[in-house]
């Protein structure tokens, strides 16, 4: 579902908010090749994950707190800064610009704005999480 939301929410930016014009099957296949990257970079974890006996690996500022668990908000909310949502989040915005026919700078704002804000949300639905611990 994640890939769907982050298609909706590229084309709300899109078509309604910036005015320009592509198709939902366009934004959607943008998103499932970012997501298919993102995929690779879950693959990239396996390995360490069995080296360590552990699910709590990552490629992120996250290591920083990792004694929090992965379950905790600083987690959660470093974690977001993984090289592989960074990779996600250019491929994404490299696509929308071709589709949407404008300059890369205005690709990776729709990337970011639809990409970004679904990130948002899981950081800000763990935060809520932990308050009711």
């Amino acid at each position: 579902l994640t890939p769907l939301l982050i298609a909706a929410l590229a084309l709300f930016w899109g078509n309604f908010v910036f005015g320009l014009k592509a198709s939902f099957k366009q934004v959607l296949s943008v998103v499932l090749f970012g997501e298919f990257l993102f995929a690779i970079g879950l693959m990239a974890h396996l390995p360490i994950m069995f080296a360590k006996d552990t699910f709590q690996v990552t490629f992120s500022p996250a290591v920083l707190v990792s004694e929090l668990g992965i379950q905790s908000f600083w987690y959660t909310l470093l974690d977001k800064f993984s090289i592989f949502n960074i990779w996600e989040i250019i491929v994404a915005g490299i696509g929308f610009s071709v589709f949407y026919k404008v300059p890369r700078n205005k690709g990776y704002l729709i990337s970011v704005l639809s990409v970004g804000g679904v990130s948002a949300l899981h950081v800000i639905a763990t935060g809520i999480g932990m308050l009711f611990k």
